[in-house]
């Protein structure tokens, strides 16, 4: 069965129960429209990747190649980063927050290898804050990404991005010796970055459309990212958190307590997303918005004050 996405107005109500979470500047919210039956399954997992039918004939699992032959799941690993991004950027002090990028200075195409430079690598930079700034310890989200062009051999060149949270300086000499593996690395502060814009910036790609806009730079790197997910191999960890990053929980209540709770929001923006078959019937709705709070430093002018008709 095709399905069809379509992006609609939201629709919410003061008295409809919803999913949300928040962080210090943000609140996010979800409806999802209609809780789908779990359909039982026709087969049976067997061993050695085979499975059996229903009418008992036994077939071996096609197995693909690459994340991006399954969106569903590459989708919900991209939300899962861009929640987990805002969420420990927003929870971290202003100016104990900085953004590495480890580049090689000849290609990297075994990803094996780029994992082991990683682990020793952070051992290295553990070691060394602890000697030199009175036992610090930090937080980090690591993302693994691949150049824009393939290597000589055809696969992919790789390069990493590391958020630190619970750092506050770091030489850039001092950093390079310790990754080792080019002439220099990048160090961002991110002291007065909107959270949101920091997780949009590693995960906002995902969802741009591909249609060309000469006269729109950044939509054109969106795409050029974009293209790269194609580069990631079935079984290969986007990314991952120390175990002090906390992951972000949804939690249920009705709209009109969460909006009590936290007075003078204002909408950054809301939409939904509709889902249809072919007959064009729709099976599944999805409406969020997200929403600046009142004591967050990044409310900006043009932004809205909430409003129940904004959904009417």
């Amino acid at each position: 069965m095709t399905k069809k996405i379509i992006k609609d107005k939201a629709k919410f109500s003061p008295d409809d129960e919803v999913e949300f979470y928040f962080t210090n500047d943000a609140i996010h919210i979800r409806k999802i429209g209609y809780k789908l039956p779990k359909k039982r399954s026709n087969i049976t997992n067997l061993k050695n990747g085979k499975y059996k039918t229903k009418d008992g004939e036994i077939k071996t699992q096609k197995k693909s190649k690459k994340k991006i032959d399954n969106p569903v799941s590459l989708q919900r690993t991209f939300q899962k980063l861009r929640r987990t991004i805002e969420f420990a950027t927003s929870n971290t002090k202003d100016k104990a927050k900085l953004s590495f990028t480890l580049t090689y200075a000849h290609d990297c195409t075994d990803t094996d290898q780029l994992q082991h430079d990683f682990d020793t690598f952070l051992k290295r930079l553990r070691r060394y804050v602890k000697s030199n700034f009175n036992d610090a310890t930090f937080s980090f989200i690591k993302i693994f990404e691949p150049d824009e062009e393939l290597a000589k051999n055809n696969k992919p060149r790789w390069h990493i991005h590391l958020l630190i949270f619970g750092l506050y300086f770091i030489d850039k000499d001092v950093l390079t010796r310790l990754w080792g593996h080019a002439k220099t690395v990048y160090i961002k502060p991110l002291k007065g970055r909107d959270p949101l814009s920091v997780a949009l910036y590693y995960t906002g790609y995902m969802n741009t459309d591909e249609d060309p806009d000469p006269e729109n730079e950044s939509k054109e790197k969106r795409i050029a990212k974009k293209k790269r997910l194609e580069m990631y191999p079935r079984d290969f960890a986007i990314y991952s958190t120390s175990r002090t990053i906390r992951p972000v929980k949804w939690k249920r209540e009705k709209l009109s307590n969460i909006i009590n709770r936290f007075p003078n929001l204002q909408i950054v923006n809301a939409a939904s997303r509709t889902i249809k078959n072919e007959q064009n019937k729709e099976i599944n709705r999805i409406d969020y918005m997200n929403l600046l709070r009142e004591k967050s430093k990044f409310r900006k002018k043009g932004y809205k004050a909430f409003s129940y008709k904004e959904f009417e």
